[in-house]
């Protein structure tokens, strides 16, 4: 299993040139979307999100954020991006001036001391993730405080204490990641903000 199990939407690529690219899989967040690298990303292209009902939702790119993983199977964007808005287009505007509003979420993974970092510049909440040992055991006590299902919780504790343990081992922590978000499908919600940091771990051990 790869990380683009985690990729549940369907996404297109809107080029500035007209093109339309795609549609890839995806994975939309505030403010960010994780999508394949299977097509160029530049800032100003617009990513489209397939709805099961409604209009499609579309999202201006403010930086594509490329991540190149162990192989292609795992290389993805990153991709900061800002909601258009319906009367601007090409997303929302700050009083008059006719650029994009900067990304409100930024996302940083990178090495082995990686830290996932959400940070708002409009009141919004600020969440820190710092890879290596506090990642995983704040991955644990997220675990404890919304698991109750005693027997399911040691499996999920588990399996993170075998990422924990293959954190220097890149192709280890791969095959160990992708065991764990099987398992652990049914919460992802809970789990998806360790992602990130999860992956640019494994794509950064030594």
């Amino acid at each position: 299993m790869d990380i683009y199990d985690l990729f549940r939407d369907s996404v297109s690529i809107e080029k500035l040139s007209g093109e339309t690219l795609g549609p890839v899989k995806g994975l939309v967040q505030k403010g960010k979307i994780q999508l394949q690298a299977k097509h160029p990303l530049e800032p100003g292209d617009i990513l489209v999100r397939e709805m099961p009902f409604g209009e499609p939702e579309r999202y201006v790119v403010n930086d594509p954020g490329f991540m190149q993983g162990i192989d292609d199977d795992t290389s993805h964007f990153q991709a900061e991006v800002t909601r258009e808005s319906k009367a601007n287009g090409r997303g929302d505007k700050v009083g008059g001036d006719s650029s994009p509003r900067p990304a409100p979420i930024t996302y940083i993974v990178s090495g082995a001391h990686a830290r996932f970092n959400q940070n708002s510049t409009d009141n919004s909440i600020n969440v820190t993730v710092e890879a290596g040992e506090s990642l995983f055991e704040d991955l644990k006590s997220e675990l404890r405080s919304n698991v109750t299902d005693p027997q399911r919780l040691d499996e999920l504790l588990s399996l993170v204490s075998d990422m924990q343990a293959s954190q220097h081992d890149s192709k280890s922590l791969s095959e160990k990641l992708g065991q764990f978000i099987s398992k652990s499908a049914d919460i992802m919600t809970i789990i998806a903000p360790f992602v990130p940091a999860l992956t640019g771990l494994a794509t950064g051990a030594s």
